[in-house]
């Protein structure tokens, strides 16, 4: 299948179980997959309490100011304006989750400022996609956790278990040796990657937050942004051992925030940052070795479509990075070693 019969499809749901035979069998960690970020902030209540993921003495000052600072921390909090079924529907594939204990003492939340849906909401609407597109594999990332003690992360856990349980993928080998090709193979389809060491104790169900790394910009500036990536690009592809996340996203500073009250993160960053990433990202065609790639807004310049035509380009330009490389040549090996094996 070429590139511009893939550009034509209108409906990403299933583009994973499309991919060619080649991407099936090469390790997941080598595939380009797209990603969102701050992936439940559609759901943040503007109506509702802080959240406790702000520093205590800047919600010292919200809480004192809260009906006038309310709406502007809900305009520069919110990072995406589709729902999880939405994103998944789109194409996304890698779903950052900032949870938090609250704002009820029984519950578990989206944060991002304010907080937002409760998690096993999220969590029921992932497993339904999943259940209704078997192919597609979905990388759950949750990599901020806040107002938590042990006893809270043991909570979590089990919630997350008992929603996804059969879904998740064990934690039982390297990722350089888990293929898309080896998953079908099984009834799991989810990896779940949790920032606290009670993932160790879990391995059956949860991935630790070392076999992940999604480098964080930290700029307010598409100049700044589009040099960060530069240089992190050319320290070369990482190992296949891990997930690799390409963040081409701008974060505001509290300056700007209180310079811009009245504008929102969208018009901050919009179209423009979107479209200076995708750029930047066509630019690398000759060594394209991106693994997931992480957007505001996700929705914005056909986005999840440009990433999952890296993996054709892949192909097309014989260019498939030392990753996919090194793993044919394991296994020609392997095949070599087998034929000269007595019976």
């Amino acid at each position: 299948m070429i590139i511009h019969e893939i550009a034509a499809m209108a409906d990403n749901s299933n583009w994973m179980s499309k991919l060619p035979t080649t991407l099936q069998v090469v390790p997941i960690s080598a595939i380009a997959i797209p990603g969102s970020h701050d992936s439940g902030t559609y759901s943040l209540d503007p109506n509702g309490p802080f959240a406790p993921d702000q520093p205590n003495n800047l919600l010292i000052f919200l809480k004192a100011f809260g009906c006038l600072a309310r709406p502007i921390v809900y305009r520069w909090s919110v990072t995406q304006t589709l729902t999880f079924t939405q994103q998944l529907q789109t194409g996304i594939r890698y779903l950052d989750l900032r949870i938090s204990r609250g704002p009820a003492s029984d519950q578990f939340s989206i944060v991002h400022g304010l907080y937002g849906a409760e998690i096993r909401d999220c969590l029921t609407e992932v497993k339904a996609f999943s259940q209704q597109h078997p192919q597609e594999v979905i990388i759950l990332d949750i990599n901020h956790l806040y107002a938590m003690n042990l006893f809270d992360h043991q909570q979590l856990v089990d919630i997350i278990v008992d929603a996804l349980g059969p879904l998740l993928i064990p934690c039982s080998q390297s990722l350089d040796k888990i293929t898309l090709n080896g998953i079908w193979q099984g009834r799991e389809r989810i990896f779940c990657f949790y920032h606290s060491n009670i993932a160790q104790c879990f391995p059956k169900f949860i991935w630790p937050a070392c076999a992940i790394s999604c480098p964080w910009p930290n700029v307010t500036e598409r100049s700044q942004l589009i040099t960060y990536l530069d240089q992190r690009y050319a320290c070369g592809p990482p190992p296949a051992q891990i997930f690799y996340g390409t963040q081409g996203i701008l974060t505001p500073t509290v300056a700007t925030i209180l310079r811009y009250p009245f504008k929102s993160l969208k018009e901050f960053t919009g179209e423009n940052t979107a479209t200076a990433v995708l750029q930047w990202v066509n630019t690398k065609k000759s060594d394209n070795w991106f693994n997931i790639i992480i957007l505001d807004f996700v929705e914005l310049d056909n986005f999840t479509q440009n990433v999952i035509l890296l993996n054709y380009q892949k192909l097309e330009t014989m260019t498939i990075s030392s990753r996919f490389l090194d793993f044919k040549q394991d296994q020609k090996n392997l095949e070599k070693k087998a034929t000269s094996s007595p019976p």
